[in-house]
């Protein structure tokens, strides 16, 4: 862990990745825990586990070792607030939406409206089609 390192802040993580999750403890500190999922090497089924809570430190440091370990993708962060985050645990990028993570996990592009052959003004995929019978609300 170093001051330079960048970690995106998520509400859960997607498949791959290493997630910390920080929050006050009882006695006001900061605490964390490490988790990863389930995944697949070299064919092998592997397990996911939980570790924690632990300072935060020290759960960053752990779930870099996972990353490292296991060969997955990153750690992903969830804080209750920015104001929690310290500076010196590294950079927080900002909340990446369950939307944006899912997408990534099955290759999905958002920028596609998957609207390619379909008439802008009819919404239909071939002008001339017409929809039968009646297709109002009841």
């Amino acid at each position: 862990m170093a001051e330079d390192r960048e970690y995106e802040r998520a509400l859960a993580a997607a498949e791959g990745e290493v997630f910390v999750d920080i929050i006050p403890s009882a006695n006001g500190e900061l605490a964390a825990t490490v988790t990863w999922g389930e995944w697949i090497s070299d064919g092998i089924p592997r397990h996911g586990d939980s570790e924690g809570p632990m300072p935060v430190p020290a759960a960053l440091k752990r779930a870099e070792e996972v990353v490292a370990m296991y060969e997955l993708k990153d750690v992903v962060v969830s804080i209750p607030s920015d104001d929690l985050w310290e500076a010196e645990w590294g950079l927080l990028r900002p909340l990446r939406s369950s939307i944006t993570a899912l997408a990534e996990e099955d290759d999905v592009d958002l920028a596609d409206d998957g609207d390619e052959g379909v008439s802008p003004t009819t919404g239909w995929a071939d002008d001339d089609a017409e929809p039968t019978g009646d297709h109002r609300w009841h």
